[in-house]
């Protein structure tokens, strides 16, 4: 039989404490079958190439990965491992969900190109690891367009819906004739970790929250999480697919990683999640689609964070935390529907709605502001170069044209930056800066050389390796032109003899 753990169960304003969620590494939204929660990790191994880029060198713990799927009897309070995924199925961010017309799971999206399905067994009681099959004909096969992290997907009716994704623009659904996922929408710009509830009474499915990338500098990199919702009338109408922003509603904040519910097909609860700017959310909100109205609860989460939220057969509301580094992981807290819904109180006005992504020029300290409308918060051209410099989910191509229009939004503001003390120091054995001249730290970062070596060198961990050295080929010869203008300008002629 598979393994046992009793877990405890303590009691914490509210909310019952139990003991944390056996996966170490960040893993998707849990799926219910019956009496019991369904845990499938994001797995990798070292034998397996994953994306190096900054977020995963900083974060990701390869040793905290394990390919073990978790089965939890919330009745029993029991977690017990019920399979495992193959080595071949190796994903990070990835989305899973369960269809209950075939009574199978499907496991798909994230940085790699994995696609299995899994069949539930009848008896969910008597589960050994033996009895399931992985059914990985289209992994690897091509069978969706490149999600990258952060996928959302939804079955409505038997349909399954895809959207988005770090690099996808689309809201796909799965073609069982052409047995691969087809696009039915495209958005203007990339969607990552969307939530989505379809609700029978308007006949629509519902996004909201999450983030919106885009590829100019209106907003920062750090200030991408959105409040509004967006709504698909008649979503398994293929031909007919429309997506609107829904302007009356809008989420408590610009946030993204939050649970959450529909009760009574009328009703979302929201749990913790992550606000623009990284502050972790210890509250609880719920939202009346008709009656466009909030309300806020009383009893805070105990541990601010990003969660999964399920409602049981029995009423329960379970949380799970789940994020990176493994110390975000795990966190399980539970509590009885009536009495969440009884803690309730109601709110007649949202808190101030921040719109992140005006760039404003402050002339003293020569810095750039994303603002709101009572507040700046500084983010200087220099430290948002270095944003696309580092990104390694993009490409070489994607980075120069982003720092292109960066350097033509700073060339608006004229004057010229000082470089950082320690950018000069870190090039003085090999390009020192004259002393007296102004040099702008995005003279060094724009140089075509250095987004090449950053793309191509997958070793810096640290920031003072991945500063870039001021001048490269395309620099020398801007500095070779402006000499000869100089003399030029002056009369004075270069004498070839």
């Amino acid at each position: 039989m598979a393994m046992q753990m009793e877990v405890p169960e303590r009691r914490e304003m509210g909310w019952n404490t139990l003991n944390n969620v056996p996966i170490h590494a960040m893993y998707p939204k849990p799926v219910l079958i019956d009496d019991s929660i369904y845990f499938f990790p994001n797995y990798m191994h070292s034998e397996v190439a994953y994306l190096d880029n900054y977020c995963n060198s900083k974060y990701v713990e390869l040793e905290k990965f394990s390919p073990n799927c978790y089965k939890y009897d919330f009745n029993a309070k029991k977690f017990s491992i019920f399979t495992k995924l193959p080595s071949s199925l190796t994903s990070l961010y990835n989305t899973v969900n369960y269809n209950p017309d075939k009574k199978e799971i499907i496991y798909i999206g994230g940085t790699h190109d994995v696609f299995g399905t899994l069949k539930m067994n009848n008896n969910c009681d008597e589960e050994k690891e033996e009895e399931f099959v992985w059914n990985l004909d289209n992994n690897f096969k091509g069978r969706y367009e490149t999600t990258g992290p952060l996928p959302a997907s939804i079955y409505i009716d038997g349909k399954f819906h895809m959207i988005g994704g770090h690099n996808s623009y689309y809201h796909e659904i799965y073609d069982v004739k052409q047995n691969r996922m087809k696009p039915i929408f495209k958005f203007e710009y990339r969607l990552k970790d969307r939530s989505l509830i379809y609700c029978q009474r308007l006949k629509s499915l519902i996004m909201f929250g999450g983030c919106r990338w885009t590829e100019d500098f209106k907003q920062s990199v750090r200030f991408r999480y959105i409040d509004e919702f967006l709504i698909c009338n008649n979503p398994n109408d293929f031909n007919n697919i429309k997506w609107e922003i829904k302007k009356e509603w809008r989420l408590p904040y610009l946030m993204m990683g939050f649970g959450y519910l529909l009760i009574n097909d009328s009703q979302i609860l929201i749990f913790g999640g992550r606000k623009s700017g990284g502050t972790f959310i210890d509250e609880c909100w719920m939202f009346d689609l008709i009656k466009n109205k909030w309300w806020k609860s009383k009893l805070k989460i105990p541990i601010p964070g990003k969660y999964h939220a399920i409602l049981t057969n029995n009423n329960c509301v379970e949380l799970f935390q789940y994020g990176h580094p493994s110390k975000s992981n795990g966190a399980h807290f539970n509590i009885l529907l009536s009495t969440l819904l009884n803690s309730m109180q109601s709110i007649d006005k949202l808190p101030k709605r921040e719109e992140y992504g005006i760039l404003k020029q402050d002339k003293q300290n020569e810095k750039v502001y994303t603002m709101n409308k009572n507040k700046y918060t500084k983010v200087s051209f220099n430290e948002l170069a270095n944003e696309v410099l580092n990104n390694k989910d993009l490409s070489k191509n994607q980075r120069k044209k982003m720092l292109k229009k960066l350097k033509k939004k700073q060339a608006k503001y004229n004057k010229p930056f000082v470089p950082h003390k320690d950018i000069i120091e870190q090039n003085q054995n090999s390009n020192p800066v004259k002393k007296g001249k102004m040099v702008s730290d995005l003279d060094i970062i724009y140089n075509d050389d250095n987004i090449d070596n950053n793309y191509n060198n997958n070793n810096n961990k640290s920031d003072s390796n991945r500063i870039p050295t001021i001048y490269g080929i395309f620099g020398a010869v801007a500095i070779f032109g402006a000499i000869m203008f100089y003399y030029n300008k002056n009369g004075s002629r270069i004498n070839n003899k």
